[in-house]
């Protein structure tokens, strides 16, 4: 490997430690959901209630992939992203954003399940 390959791939590894050391912090199961509820609230003032921005998500995959996707099987697949990413890195925005995403989906999956009940 040439010096310029070995200086990148160190700063690209010191870059990942220094985040890694950076993201280990204490948080309680209450911190992560509150900051999920937040989270939440805050997307939606910029994308609209989870229900559409999760229904015209699911219209587009639909479209490409072909089939039937649900608003409650987008949300499980985001979290699903989320849950790769943790694999690789762990950062605390993950966390909240997969909790996020796992909480949209229980409501999806509830009011779609609302007639059957």
């Amino acid at each position: 490997m040439n010096t310029a390959k070995l200086q990148a791939a160190s700063l690209t590894a010191s870059h990942k430690e220094t985040s890694q050391m950076l993201e280990v912090t204490t948080i309680n199961a209450r911190d992560y959901l509150n900051e999920a509820r937040a989270c939440i609230q805050d997307r939606g003032l910029d994308y609209g209630h989870p229900s559409d921005n999760m229904q015209r998500t699911a219209a587009l995959w639909s479209s490409y992939l072909e089939m039937p996707i649900t608003d409650y099987q987008v949300a499980m697949c985001m979290a699903l992203v989320k849950i790769a990413r943790s694999m690789e890195t762990a950062k605390t925005d993950t966390y909240i954003d997969l909790a996020a995403y796992v909480a949209i989906a229980g409501q999806l999956h509830t009011e779609e399940n609302e007639l059957y009940v």
